[in-house]
């Protein structure tokens, strides 16, 4: 028996934190919910071999894009709710 594992396209490293991914051509949602019941001083979002040249969140504004290895990576406190929202790079041509 073969067992595919495969990882989320989109995750939290907090247990308590759902992350959704919404996605279209121009970009993507990232719809985060906090469940622990207390403010969460940082929770790193990971978006798995993503293509994103800025993110924008509804409680902070424009964020830094950071990459690792292809993937988008951005840490970020939480209280209760936030939603990112991630452009796709631009292709010229």
């Amino acid at each position: 028996m073969i067992v595919v594992v495969r990882l989320p396209l989109c995750q939290s490293d907090h247990p308590d934190v759902s992350a959704r991914l919404i996605t279209s051509e121009k970009g993507s949602v990232i719809v985060l919910i906090n469940t622990s019941g207390k403010p969460l001083t940082k929770v790193k979002l990971t978006l798995r071999g993503s293509s994103y040249q800025s993110a924008e969140s509804l409680v902070f504004g424009k964020l830094q894009v950071k990459k690792e290895a292809s993937d988008f990576v951005q840490e970020l406190p939480l209280e209760l709710t936030d939603i990112i929202l991630a452009t796709h790079f631009k292709i010229k041509n």
